[in-house]
């Protein structure tokens, strides 16, 4: 009896460690603290049960140290993009965004995100006071006219302004 406490223990507590990271965008919580049916808790909100992995060592994405000795040069249109995470193969400005007007990153913005953070030559490529839906680093493209059925949901609709202001025409 007590090997199958002591069994049942570990495996409780071994659960209990995996963290959950989210591939698409996280929602809040509803006020009572849960996840809407076809979600997942995940560390800082709600994830779309098909968005869901197990972070480990090697899926784990956090922030990316950046060294740059190169003097900074005005971006053209031609080579206004941003540069991708090595690690994941895809670029990180789209969901570190909120960093392009802060003081402390804002040179290392302007390196590696110039075009998220509309600093090209030509003008903002998505200026923060445009009408456009944001973009899932990790495909690309907006998950918006997917998630449009979230645009009237009393539980994402703030996210959802954020997110998908064109596809849930907030604009």
């Amino acid at each position: 009896m007590f090997r199958v406490l002591l069994l049942a223990s570990f495996i409780v507590f071994t659960i209990a460690d995996i963290e959950l990271g989210c591939n698409g965008p996280v929602f809040p919580k509803k006020d009572d603290g849960s996840c809407p049916a076809t979600t997942t808790p995940v560390k800082d909100g709600c994830c779309l049960d098909g968005d869901v992995y197990i972070v480990t060592p090697s899926t784990t994405r956090g922030p990316t140290t950046v060294t740059s000795t190169t003097t900074a040069v005005p971006t053209t249109t031609a080579a206004c993009k941003d540069k991708l995470n090595p690690a994941t193969g895809v670029s990180d400005c789209p969901r570190r965004a909120y960093l392009c007007t802060d003081p402390t990153y804002k040179q290392v913005m302007k390196d590696q995100c110039p075009k998220t953070c509309g600093f090209c030559s030509s003008g903002p490529t998505s200026s923060p006071g445009a009408c456009q839906d944001k973009i899932n680093p990790n495909t690309g493209t907006s998950d918006c006219p997917m998630k449009k059925y979230l645009c009237t949901d009393p539980t994402y609709k703030g996210l959802m302004k954020d997110q998908c202001p064109k596809t849930c025409g907030y604009c």
